[in-house]
């Protein structure tokens, strides 16, 4: 993109010829196209079709004379299809993890067999032990005579009131 300051003259107040790359002079409002430029350089980048889906004269060059800045990655469906790719890329870094852990742990076991189980066997205890710590302990008493009789005093307790409230003493 090449600036013609010289062209500019009195026909064009407050706006700059930049040529095309075609070499058509095109009229632009200057805050505009300083924007424009220090949005994304005098050169610009050779992926900025990639990036905003067109050529950058279609966004620099508008009828109005005023650029059009776009918003980064405006074009859903590409980010969609960048979003699927990274997803299966870091599925299947995933699942091949996981696949080489499994073989791993595998030929470890057959190697030890013995001190295998017995890890085994000790991390299920201990998982075991903190589950029952987590849980209300209920004594015999708790259980057999104290559950009983607080369902026994609420059953009167609400079958009183309901008689009760029956009667009228007034």
């Amino acid at each position: 993109m090449q600036n013609v300051h010289a062209e500019a003259g009195a026909k064009h107040p407050g706006k700059n010829g930049y040529r095309r790359e075609k070499g058509k002079v095109e009229w632009i409002e200057q805050s505009a196209a300083d924007e424009f430029i220090a949005k994304h350089g005098a050169e610009h980048p050779s992926n900025y079709k990639e990036q905003y889906g067109q050529d950058w004269e279609d966004d620099f060059f508008q009828p109005s004379g005023t650029p059009r800045i776009p918003a980064r990655n405006t074009d859903i469906s590409r980010n969609t299809e960048t979003v699927k790719r990274r997803s299966k890329e870091a599925c299947s870094d995933t699942a091949e993890e996981a696949g080489d852990f499994l073989a791993s742990a595998h030929e470890t076991i057959q190697r030890n067999p013995i001190p295998s189980v017995a890890g085994a066997f000790a991390l299920g205890l201990a998982i075991g032990c903190l589950m029952i710590s987590g849980r209300s302990q209920y004594t015999m008493k708790d259980r057999y005579i104290h559950a009983p009789l607080d369902h026994a005093t609420d059953v009167i307790t609400s079958t009183l009131n309901r008689l009760c409230g029956n009667f009228k003493f007034w």
